[in-house]
């Protein structure tokens, strides 16, 4: 079921990482060409990550019921607690990723190894404790703790070095969509926790798809969308003007 859960969520991640580890070579350049615009570049590449990132992690959440029916063929509860914290660890991840992926082209590896040994270390640790405490669950959650913790080093360190403010973390206009998938897995949980979802399939389904709706919702009215819209129509509009003719 970890397995399983592991890869779930590790497929939708390398959806936004797979995209954000090309900016290695262009920070590279501006480096060599405009140092001062690092700072800039990576702020406008978090801000997009944290745009796909968030949303998309919830709703694979707020959808792993309904995964694990049809993978299992029934609501499992050890698939439902491995998702929950692979997606939670995952998710800081893939938020420092600008950093890491900055630190990078920048040729700066020592927060990135000082982070990598981080999660390691409190793997190992976390991993007897939690282990001896809670048996397989708390191994599970454990490597999610670690992840999480040693992924902060990159973000954290990348903004002291830089001199951004933490507060950027969160810039204002990806408030709203914060704390609508913040309200929706909030609800969610409570509803785990009365186990609704084994009581009430239908229903728990049917609340999901609202949760799902409204955090879509907010998502389309982001700032974000639009010019993510812009971009790749420009895009698609160059590769048309410079293709040859018939």
């Amino acid at each position: 079921y970890y397995d399983m859960a592991n890869k779930m969520v590790t497929q939708v991640r390398s959806l936004v990482v797979s995209a954000n580890q090309t900016v290695v070579p262009v920070i590279a350049d501006i480096k060599e060409r405009e140092p001062q615009g690092i700072a800039r570049f990576y702020q406008a590449s978090y801000r997009l990550v944290l745009f796909l990132a968030m949303p998309l992690f919830v709703l694979l959440v707020l959808g792993a019921p309904l995964i694990s029916r049809i993978w299992i063929g029934h609501y499992e509860r050890a698939f439902m607690a491995a998702a929950l914290w692979l997606a939670a660890g995952w998710l800081v991840n893939t938020l420092n990723g600008p950093a890491f992926f900055a630190y990078l082209g920048t040729g700066e590896l020592s927060w990135n190894v000082r982070g990598q040994l981080a999660i390691a270390l409190l793997n190992v640790v976390l991993g007897l404790g939690l282990g001896a405490l809670f048996s397989g669950a708390g191994v599970v959650a454990a490597w999610g703790l670690a992840l999480m913790a040693g992924s902060v080093l990159f973000g954290i360190s990348f903004h002291a070095r830089n001199g951004i403010p933490l507060a950027d973390l969160m810039p204002a206009e990806s408030r709203p969509l914060a704390l609508t998938c913040a309200g929706a897995l909030g609800l969610s949980f409570a509803l785990f926790s009365f186990r609704a979802i084994e009581a009430s399939p239908v229903i728990f389904g049917l609340v999901s798809l609202a949760l799902s709706s409204a955090i879509l919702y907010v998502a389309w009215r982001h700032p974000m969308r639009r010019r993510l819209a812009a971009w790749i129509s420009v895009d698609l509009l160059g590769k048309q003007t410079s293709a040859p003719g018939p």
